[in-house]
């Protein structure tokens, strides 16, 4: 899975190819090239949007072929769908966060339980799911924070 954040262009108005989409007064097909941004980098799917997402980030075919038609999106080869045009440029691949998430595990463990734990190395101690209790069944307290009370 992704981070909930996506790296946007801060000209990205100006690119030629938005402006061709606003020429066309294709306004809704933009939104959804956000969108699609946003939902591809929360899935982890490195920028294919398949077809069955087209609900979930609130497009119809017709503003993926307008996305195709302005460079926006390529026709993808995996099972249908599209891909984000030059994703792989702007946008670490999902691996990259995998990477992270594991060497941010294990650098937590060796600081709070010492170099010979190694508890970040087993999945079924993962605390995600259990969000009152942490590794070794130490007890979170949220109740100040604001999360998950």
């Amino acid at each position: 899975m992704g981070l909930p954040w996506v790296r946007v262009d801060a000209d990205f108005v100006q690119n030629p190819k938005v402006l061709g989409l606003i020429t066309l007064n294709r306004w809704r097909s933009i939104t959804v090239y956000i969108g699609a941004l946003g939902w591809a980098q929360a899935q982890g799917t490195d920028g294919h949007i398949p077809v069955a997402a087209l609900p979930l980030i609130h497009a119809t075919r017709r503003e993926a072929e307008h996305l195709v038609d302005a460079g926006l999106w390529h026709p993808s080869d995996i099972g249908g769908g599209w891909i984000v045009n030059d994703w792989a440029d702007y946008q670490p691949n999902a691996g990259h966060y995998g990477n992270s998430r594991e060497k941010s595990a294990k650098g937590n463990c060796i600081r709070w339980h010492g170099h010979a734990c190694g508890c970040w190395k087993d999945p079924s101690r993962d605390p995600i799911g259990t969000p009152n209790v942490g590794l070794h069944g130490t007890k979170r307290n949220y109740t100040n924070t604001g999360h998950l009370r």
